[in-house]
């Protein structure tokens, strides 16, 4: 049963919803498995600092940090930062 009265947000690093995509810029996301996407298959969301870490994760499996993706803009392919694409893969392994 949910709580009647109103629960306060949680404080510290939170955890996206899995159908969360964090926003990078020029047509591309970042999915929580750390597979950087061009259309938006998902809820885009911007880079808040409680979930920070968990996006820094993700993009670590893409190969890369958050603020270097951010920064790679339309000139690179959204598979090129993420290991094996040239192998036609487009994920990260999970670790």
């Amino acid at each position: 049963m949910p709580p009647l009265e109103p629960v306060d947000p949680p404080e510290g690093d939170v955890v996206p919803y899995p159908n969360d995509i964090l926003v990078l810029g020029d047509n591309r996301w970042l999915t929580v498995t750390g597979k950087v996407i061009t259309a938006p298959f998902g809820d885009p969301v911007d880079l808040k600092e409680n979930t920070r870490a968990f996006w820094e994760g993700a993009a670590a499996r893409a190969g890369c940090s958050v603020d270097s993706l951010r920064r790679q803009g339309p000139s690179r392919g959204a598979t090129e930062a993420v290991p094996g694409a040239d192998r036609g893969s487009t994920s990260a392994p999970l670790p």
